[in-house]
């Protein structure tokens, strides 16, 4: 799939020149057009300085770099041919370079989850983006730190680390995408040049403790933006984004050396994971386990305590950082936690250990019904539990092209029980028995417009026992590759409007998987806005038999009948929706005009004021409250709410309209 050029204008700019149709997330798509039918109706609706350095633990600052989505065989250091990371490499050469560091997740929450908290995902809890939170009960590396007296701050580039997620646990300060972008409160991400602009300024801050900074760079996530002029690959089109972050890297590393603080600071720089590229017929990443996605770069310096131009060998996991971080500090170790320290390794002063790493991936399961996977990495094979298992060994099959499993019976059925063995000594996990996160539709569409699904995980039960859902279940993912190909082309021909060739995309993958709940919802969306509404609801039902507890799908479902007109259905959906949490304030907008429509007055009403309890400034919830009062013949408590929603958003034409009405019936005659 070609990526989109969103050229830069310099390297310290972002992009300007955006995709003729840009991203669009479905769900805005979908108010946007209920709001249309509304306003025919009468009634618009919103569906529509030197740092002065005291004496810390070990005398160092901490400095952790995450590089979001990157391969470390894209890197100069890693021995890519002609590499453009000049910084990354010179990184490595006054430190330590890491040859085969294993990620515990190929997506981004559950994998900087298992990094602060040195845990599998299936212990700490964070197994999907957005819907699987960091929740509270994890003691994640920032709180160590901060309690040992360090300054933590934080910024953050990707929405899926927000705060509300739980990534902000222990910090002072964390500047994520929400704080950042308050111009665009609907912004998904921040480009690397913001970031460390964002990052300098906080460098600079004076203050007498030692500091933990993490700065996290999203550049390289797809799609890739490049100033190239077309034809150019899609790698290409990567390796520019990956050369952009380098830069800012640079710019990132000179200044401690600006402040005279380079030789106090501990810089970490890992990755979460990487990028298909196309092989293993993976475009992204997420869905299968491969070293394309897994294997990321890791660097670790600090003059004194780390020998510079270290190369190691051994296998290693990013659940380690955390742990060698500490015991680089002198801190006391976490307790209860599956990652150990790499220092015997790091000073070349002890027993290398025998690491393997373990990696699970969920999301074939919960968007296209399929098997989840789970991986065991050793320093000699990689195995893969999957409904169709596969083993590749390292040396003689570095790109994993051909499994051995019939080949080496013997040593799959010993990997197999390793891995289970992994899951059944781990630390009991953090969130047994935890609800997914409800996202709210804002977060939702905010998920949608980074090329995520933030559906539920299907037919889980919460209260089962990792060991409980260990077997394989459903279709073999590696089957599927094509079909769930088409199905992200087809997410981003919905964000960009091209809602025929998703159509035609999401058809074809159905006629291969008919029960994947994720498939039949976005065809209902494409369906849906080329007016096709009675296919759209055949579709959306199909996928809420498949997906009964997802209720961000049925909330989708019950604003489709609202622009359909079919008010009591809709109220019906909604409610549901509604009923284990409130806070989601297009859901209350929808389900009161719907009320309002059948007459519902006063229920209307109780849901809009729950909606101005969670954002009392939405000039749309003042509005509709007005109408409200007009529908009850109650005009002159109308009037307030119309006229505050225009002194918020003055350029509201309908609540003009509505107001200047009002008014023409509130002034008395003429005698």
């Amino acid at each position: 799939m070609q990526p989109r050029d969103r050229s830069r204008i310099t390297s310290k700019k972002p992009a300007v020149s955006p995709p003729a149709s840009p991203r669009r997330p479905w769900m805005y798509w979908l108010l946007g057009a209920a709001a249309l039918g509304i306003l025919a109706a009468g009634v618009e609706v919103f569906f529509h300085v030197q740092r002065t350095q005291a004496s810390g633990p070990a005398g160092l600052n901490v400095l952790l770099i995450t590089v979001d989505t990157t391969r470390a065989d894209f890197l100069g250091c890693y021995g890519r041919s002609n590499g453009r990371t000049p910084n990354m490499d010179g990184l490595a050469r006054e430190g330590v370079l890491f040859q085969r560091c294993i990620s515990a997740s190929p997506m981004t929450g559950p994998s900087h989850a298992s990094i602060f908290t040195a845990a599998y995902p299936f212990v700490h809890g964070a197994r999907r983006n957005g819907t699987h939170p960091l929740v509270d009960a994890n003691v994640t590396l920032t709180e160590i730190l901060k309690k040992a007296g360090y300054r933590t701050q934080a910024t953050i580039a990707n929405f899926i680390l927000n705060r509300q997620f739980g990534f902000s646990q222990g910090f002072d300060v964390y500047h994520d995408v929400s704080a950042a972008a308050a111009a665009d409160p609907q912004s998904s991400e921040r480009k690397g040049d913001e970031i460390c602009n964002d990052a300098l300024t906080l460098l600079r801050t004076p203050g007498p403790e030692p500091f933990f900074l993490w700065v996290h760079f999203f550049d390289p996530h797809a799609p890739y933006e490049t100033k190239r002029p077309a034809p150019y690959t899609v790698a290409e089109a990567y390796e520019d984004e990956i050369a952009f972050m380098d830069e800012q890297i640079g710019r990132l590393l000179g200044e401690l050396r600006s402040l005279g603080i380079a030789d106090r600071t501990l810089v970490v720089l890992v990755g979460d994971h990487g990028e298909g590229l196309g092989e293993h017929g993976e475009s992204q990443h997420g869905h299968f386990l491969y070293e394309t996605t897994l294997r990321v770069p890791l660097l670790m310096r600090s003059p004194g305590k780390i020998p510079a131009g270290r190369s190691v060998p051994e296998l290693v996991r990013t659940i380690d950082i955390a742990p060698t971080v500490l015991a680089l500090l002198n801190l006391p170790p976490l307790e209860n936690v599956q990652g150990v320290s790499l220092l015997p390794l790091v000073q070349s002063n002890g027993t290398s250990p025998e690491l393997r790493a373990y990696s699970e991936t969920l999301e074939p399961h919960a968007q296209f019904g399929l098997s989840r996977l789970r991986s065991l990495t050793t320093p000699e094979w990689k195995y893969i539990l999957a409904p169709r298992c596969e083993l590749y060994r390292r040396q003689t099959d570095p790109a994993e092209a051909h499994s051995l499993t019939q080949q080496e019976p013997a040593v799959a059925v010993a990997l197999r029980q390793e891995l289970k063995d992994v899951i059944a000594h781990s630390p009991p996990a953090v969130s047994a028995g935890a609800a997914p996160h409800q996202l709210t539709e804002a977060e939702r569409a905010r998920l949608e417009s980074l090329g995520y699904a933030g559906t539920g995980v299907r037919g889980e039960d919460p209260n089962q026992s990792e060991l409980d859902r260990f077997e394989p279940e459903g279709g073999n993912p590696a089957d599927y590759a094509a079909q769930m190909e088409l199905a992200d082309e087809a997410r981003d021909a919905l964000g960009t409007g091209d809602f025929a060739r998703a159509q035609q995309l999401l058809e074809t993958a159905l006629q291969v998987l008919p029960d994947a709940p994720h498939i039949h919802a976005n065809l209902g969306l494409a369906l849906s806005a080329q007016g096709r509404s009675p296919e759209a609801l055949q579709h959306f039902e199909r996928a809420l038999a498949l997906a009964p507890d997802d209720s961000n799908l049925r909330s989708t479902y019950g604003m489709l009948l609202v622009q359909l007109r079919r008010f009591q259905e809709a109220v019906d959906q909604l409610r549901i929706v509604l009923r284990p949490d409130r806070k989601k304030p297009m859901v209350l907008q929808a389900i009161a005009f719907a009320l309002t429509q059948l007459g519902e007055f006063d229920e209307a009403e109780q849901h809009l004021q729950w909606a101005l309890e969670i954002d009392p400034r939405s000039p749309r919830v003042l509005h509709m409250l007005g109408v409200v009062r007009i529908r009850q013949n109650r005009l002159a408590e109308a009037e307030p709410y119309l006229s505050r929603a225009l002194e918020i958003d003055p350029n509201f034409r309908q609540c003009q309209e509505d107001l200047h009405r009002l008014r023409t019936l509130l002034e008395p005659p003429n005698p």
